[in-house]
């Protein structure tokens, strides 16, 4: 591996290079005696994912992009030994390990599920069929939230949306406004969650068959801090789906807990962002408090939800 990676955006760079990854990928199919084959890029992930004829390579950022490395291999590999246990579809792990090269890379070598990710299949649901593919999630929650006995520990999710310092897109006011509202958030009902529940990491197959991927972002929160991921990128704003979801839950009500979730996700800017962008009557730049992204999250809702 002869790139250079000392900073998140080195790692950014490179992730999808197969020329880059083509020794380590050598070297773990030999380790394991897999047929290697075509090296061929799976689109975007924090980590570099390959896939080499019937397998899923997936190479973990180094410590030195700034990476929680050893944390979120170890996240992923509890976290679908739980799924397995509570009986959600996740492809099969056959291998992983770490390949000491000149950087240390965590590896894990998957099955490849012959499915398709759920953006290029939902948006052609009928409202039956919606109805049936909401079910499959809540169902994968109810599997996967399982509670988790309350630990000061558990607290450090308060410090999870600081990673990589995705908050700096905005101004120094907003991003200190966050954080004090993050820190005085009363948080109780811990349980494991997935993390990252997007149109990339749900994979259906030709006979609806849902499967749920990508576990690396998985961690100790309230059961809401799956909802953004959810809404905004799995069921992108659709009506049927939004409402399916929410249930018996007051809308006013379950858009105050989506607020709290949104500021206190790992990807809480990066959703924001979009909340404004989308809304229009806001941005990055002149946000001056973040009740106004509160606002703005209403708005959205009524003009994409008919609300």
């Amino acid at each position: 591996f002869d790139k250079t990676i000392i900073i998140w955006q080195y790692w950014s760079d490179v992730y999808m290079d197969v020329s880059a990854f083509t020794p380590i990928i050598k070297t773990i199919c030999e380790k394991h005696q897999i047929e290697f084959n075509e090296i061929i890029p799976q689109g975007f992930s924090t980590n570099a994912v390959f896939k080499i004829g019937s397998y899923i390579f997936k190479i973990f950022a180094p410590p030195s992009s700034g990476a929680n490395t050893i944390s979120d291999f170890d996240a992923e590999k509890s976290a679908l030994e739980r799924a397995i246990i509570a009986g959600v579809n996740v492809p099969k792990l056959y291998y992983d390990g770490l390949i000491e090269t000149k950087y240390p890379f965590y590896y894990m070598v998957f099955e490849y599920i012959e499915a398709l990710e759920a953006r290029k299949v939902v948006s052609n649901y009928n409202d039956e069929q919606k109805r049936i593919f909401a079910g499959k999630i809540l169902d994968i929650l109810e599997k996967l939230n399982k509670p988790v006995t309350y630990d000061a520990k558990h607290l450090s999710i308060k410090n999870r949306y600081k990673l990589f310092n995705k908050w700096q897109i905005f101004t120094p006011s907003i991003q200190k406004q966050v954080d004090e509202y993050i820190q005085n958030l009363e948080l109780n009902d811990f349980v494991y969650v997935h993390g990252d529940i997007t149109e990339d990491n749900i994979l259906i197959d030709q006979n609806h068959g849902v499967y749920l991927i990508d576990f690396a972002d998985s961690t100790i929160a309230p059961a809401y801090y799956e909802y953004p991921s959810i809404i905004f990128g799995l069921f992108d704003f659709d009506e049927t789906l939004f409402h399916l979801f929410r249930s018996e839950m007051n809308y006013d009500d379950f858009i105050d807990v989506l607020y709290h979730s949104i500021l206190l996700h790992e990807f809480g800017a990066i959703f924001s962002k979009m909340i404004l962008e989308q809304d229009g009557n806001q941005t990055v730049d002149n946000l001056t408090n973040i009740i106004q992204l509160k606002e703005s999250l209403k708005r959205l809702f009524k003009k994409r939800l008919n609300n």
